[in-house]
């Protein structure tokens, strides 16, 4: 185990009004930097990366690529970046600890925050950590710990590659782009249909954000619905989805609106359950018909032959 310690200092300024993101992933937009920042991308072969932090309600990239100065060295490698991230968050973490597996491709990070963080900051935190790390070749997944000075602890969860999406580090156009399975009503008979839709889910947005945006354009779902924050861990997406999922649909039954998303989301490669939040509650049952409180699995029944 290595270790790296820093000098506490005091936050000049508290952070406020944070946007959830998912445990699992998530997604959030970039900070405003124009085209340049869109039409950039980088080369963790060629040891570049991007270090990201969240600042205003937001993740963020620094401007410019951080060049690694022992990129055939995963281990330096993670040093290097984390000592990065640290210069960012000084006032937020004064201390952090990381290791491998014996694979040497499973990588557990543990932080000590200055003081207690909200929710918001541990989410916000751990996806720029995650995003900033994951650019490195050779770590299948990271371990995130986060815990205060009372050694209370504020976060201990694993991700994979797929947890979260702030745009991928190679955004060449159509480099990414993928066919998931997503699931209509069909023939006005309270049954669902599949059908394939083209995404590019390592641009800004994940698949599972895709999915809904076009559910929601195609009145599948309400119009309106939209991603707060999403999750994925051990084959469970935590969705967390805007009030207006809960306002109805006319000419859709609640089983239709509902498993348009249980069983599109379900189709992803990883994920075989998914629990559905609205605005960050969990529900007992979906306009007062289909029960949401537990994880729920895709549903045969209501497809079409």
């Amino acid at each position: 185990m290595k270790k790296h310690t820093k000098k506490k200092y005091i936050a000049l300024n508290l952070i406020a009004v944070i946007m959830l993101i998912c445990l699992t992933g998530c997604s959030m937009p970039f900070s405003g930097k124009g085209a340049d920042l869109e039409s950039e991308y980088v080369r963790p072969g060629n040891g570049e990366a991007y270090i990201y932090y969240h600042e205003d309600m937001s993740i963020k990239r620094r401007d410019n690529v951080y060049q690694i100065r022992q990129p055939d060295v995963l281990s330096a490698s993670v040093e290097e970046l984390l000592g990065e991230l640290m210069k960012e968050y000084e006032g937020i973490f004064s201390f952090y600890t990381y290791m491998f597996d014996e694979s040497n491709i499973r990588l557990e990070v543990s932080f000590t925050a200055v003081s207690p963080l909200s929710r918001e900051e541990v989410l916000l935190s751990t996806a720029s950590v995650c995003t900033t790390l994951f650019q490195l070749d050779g770590i299948s997944a990271i371990k995130i710990n986060i815990s205060d000075d009372d050694n209370k602890i504020l976060l201990s969860e694993d991700y994979d590659r797929s947890s979260f999406f702030f745009g991928g580090y190679d955004s060449a156009e159509g480099y990414n782009e993928k066919s998931v399975k997503v699931y209509m009503p069909y023939n006005g008979d309270a049954k669902l249909k599949a059908y394939m839709l083209r995404v590019n889910p390592d641009y800004h947005l994940s698949e599972q954000e895709l999915i809904i945006n076009y559910l929601a354009e195609q009145e599948c779902i309400p119009s309106g619905t939209s991603v707060i924050s999403v999750s994925v861990s051990e084959g469970e997406c935590v969705l967390d989805l805007s009030p207006e999922f809960e306002t109805g649909l006319p000419g859709r039954t609640a089983g239709e609106v509902l498993y348009s998303v249980v069983n599109s989301i379900t189709s992803l490669d990883g994920i075989d359950r998914i629990r559905i939040l609205v605005d960050g509650q969990s529900r007992e049952d979906f306009n007062g018909i289909e029960q949401i409180r537990d994880s729920m699995v895709f549903n045969a029944d209501i497809v079409a032959e």
